[in-house]
């Protein structure tokens, strides 16, 4: 049984640019100093092109935190490390992932033929876990088609677009995969805001709301220089400022799920190093706290005082 249980613009379409391949992570990544988070920007194709799976690890120091690995994966090797985490991600306290834990209560509940049961949100990943994807795509289709896109409050706050989206992201896709993988890899880690127990965490992120919320501008000139104009301004945030070495910085360019993984790793570090990863759901909603218990929250898009 799961410890301690407690009780989006788009998130970047896959492909957006052809990226460069990044090889393996350093062995020692010795300059990932202080205190650790990782990012993941996240790719719901079923063909599960590397390129379009990125991790990012990065270190705090001095209010500032610094990319010490940046690597496609693809979304069959993110998840053999969350079930055989490496030596840097045993050290990290968090991993801000880019894909919805959850589903909209009312869709949930379709799901599981009922009500939750009090086990709570693992009932819906249980049920996943044993969901054909076909039979799932019917699910979600028959849903929009008598009721529509349905959003988590925390999508409604967030700004966020539903876990039912099917186009540019395919959102179907990525909730389907991710929660599978998170409910059956996340041995070493503790689930919020699904578990209290304390862990390194697995956090859902949402890139695309913190580039929004920061008002980051630069919509012509293509995705790279859209992306450029996002890193300056990553670069130069008062509170946890990104910085990236050269060749980071090349990928973030050619990739947007590249840079996504580095913007999901600073909205981990803002949630724990702000305290939001520790408030309970009725903290994080204190008139949906139950909501919130059952479908989730989007982490990280406060900024740390």
């Amino acid at each position: 049984d799961p410890p301690g249980v407690a009780g989006r613009p788009a998130r970047g379409a896959p492909g957006d640019a052809e990226a460069v391949d990044a090889g393996p992570a350093p062995a020692d990544e010795a300059e990932a100093i202080g205190r650790r988070f990782a990012g993941v920007g996240y790719s719901g194709d079923m063909r599960d092109p590397r390129q379009a799976t990125w991790l990012a690890g990065a270190g705090l120091r001095d209010d500032r935190l610094r990319v010490a690995r940046l690597e496609a994966t693809g979304r069959h090797g993110l998840q053999g490390y969350l079930r055989d985490p490496d030596r840097t991600l045993m050290n990290v306290e968090a991993i801000g992932l880019d894909f919805p834990f959850g589903l909209p209560l009312t869709f949930a509940e379709k799901i599981l033929g009922g009500p939750f049961p009090e086990e709570g949100w693992w009932a819906l990943a249980k049920r996943l876990e044993r969901m054909t994807w076909p039979d799932y795509l019917v699910a979600v289709q028959e849903y929009r088609d008598s009721v529509g896109e349905s959003k988590r409050l925390t999508d409604e706050r967030s700004s966020a677009v539903s876990p039912l989206h099917r186009v540019n992201p395919d959102l179907g896709s990525m909730t389907y995969h991710g929660i599978r993988m998170i409910a059956e890899d996340r041995s070493r880690f503790a689930v919020r805001p699904f578990e209290s127990a304390q862990a390194r965490l697995l956090l859902e992120v949402y890139p695309g709301g913190l580039v929004k919320r920061l008002q980051i501008a630069g919509e012509e000139g293509g995705q790279g220089s859209r992306n450029q104009v996002i890193l300056q301004a990553l670069a130069r945030l008062e509170h946890l400022p990104v910085e990236l070495d050269p060749s980071q910085a090349r990928h973030c360019l050619a990739s947007r799920d590249a840079l996504d993984a580095v913007i999901a790793a600073r909205c981990a570090a803002a949630a724990v190093l702000g305290g939001e990863a520790d408030r309970s759901p009725q903290e994080l909603a204190p008139e949906e706290g139950e909501r919130v218990r059952l479908e989730g929250w989007i982490y990280g898009l406060e900024e740390p005082a």
